[in-house]
């Protein structure tokens, strides 16, 4: 009888020090290596977010062999909230976006609350093109002049449009006073705008994108085109009002450039719903950090990507699941 009793308080301790180890918090959760179904939404059928967003389902299966991401289009508003509905469970986004979800500022009727931050990948650049024979020298000339332009600003909604809205705003100008002194507005994509101009139908192209823009390069093959800068002022504002980085666009990155630019950044980042399970999120995380050499080699726009870098400038507090995976591999305190 004894001993069964002393087997039965041992059994009982044996519970409760198995139910204590499972419990959240108690120390590190060890990684399995089950496969990971998810999803993750980009932007325009082709383009860097397309090549990423593969690069980053084929690393995830590269760690858990036999994962499924399921890769969708979609755009940088209107992914935020699905990530905020968790209709969708990763996206990309711009950091730019992502400050105005933030705040509820903008696009957003409200802020974003659903939504933890993964890993920040590269620079977009503000970049503006001009056909060389308008005479034109800066966006300053073009503003204070009230240069008639026929402009493509970028697809309705996309970063660029966005941006070019929130540049006009600096000035106390919107797309509506542009047209009234003549100017032609078009928002149309990378690959539509190509088109204008070989068509001679725009004589300026605007874009927020990672340079050299494949686009913009192609676009310049026929026709004279010079880039145009931005002024301290201006540049300041964007940083200032919407969360952008001061950049200098280095002389000589097109054919027809050959003088440094003054422009402004935002960033290519990734989010995932807060409803993403911890798991899954931290397994995505460590399968991005962990093949950042296969990544760099997916697009020239990750070419400068660190360890370091993927964490810089990241709007929103990071998803748990991605802040375990940082702290574990000591790269957060």
């Amino acid at each position: 009888m004894r001993k069964n009793k002393i087997l039965i308080v041992m059994l009982i301790f044996a519970i409760i020090f198995a139910t204590g180890c499972s419990n959240k918090g108690e120390g590190p959760v060890p990684d399995d290596e089950s496969p990971v179904v998810t999803s993750l939404i980009h932007g325009n059928p082709t383009g860097v977010w397309l090549m990423l967003s593969t690069g980053i389902a084929e690393s995830v299966n590269k760690f858990y062999p036999g994962s499924i991401v399921e890769v969708t289009p979609g755009n940088n508003f209107s992914n935020l909230l699905r990530m905020e509905e968790h209709t969708s469970e990763f996206g990309l986004t711009h950091t730019t976006i992502a400050f105005e979800g933030i705040h509820g500022s903008g696009a957003f009727d409200k802020p974003l609350e659903n939504v933890g931050g993964i890993v920040v990948f590269y620079p977009s650049m503000g970049q503006l093109i001009v056909s060389a024979k308008k005479g034109i020298t800066s966006f300053d000339e073009f503003i204070e002049n009230k240069i008639p332009l026929r402009i493509s600003i970028g697809a309705i909604d996309q970063v660029a449009e966005v941006t070019f809205k929130r540049i006009l705003a600096g000035y106390g100008l919107t797309l509506q006073d542009l047209e009234d002194w003549g100017c032609k507005i078009y928002t149309k994509n990378h690959l539509e705008a190509v088109e204008l101009v070989t068509g001679d139908v725009v004589d300026a192209v605007w874009t927020v994108a990672g340079p050299p823009t494949p686009a913009l390069m192609e676009m310049a093959t026929n026709r004279d085109m010079i880039m145009l800068g931005f002024s301290d002022e201006i540049i300041g504002k964007m940083v200032d009002d919407f969360g952008y980085g001061e950049s200098i666009l280095p002389a000589g990155t097109y054919d027809f450039q050959p003088e440094a630019i003054n422009t402004f950044s935002t960033f290519t980042m990734m989010a995932a719903s807060l409803d993403t399970p911890e798991d899954v999120v931290y397994k995505v995380t460590k399968s991005i950090v962990e093949n950042i050499d296969y990544l760099r080699a997916v697009h020239s726009a990750l070419k400068d990507l660190t360890v370091e870098s993927m964490l810089t400038g990241m709007p929103f507090e990071l998803h748990p699941g991605a802040e375990r995976y940082f702290r574990e591999a000591g790269l957060i305190d």
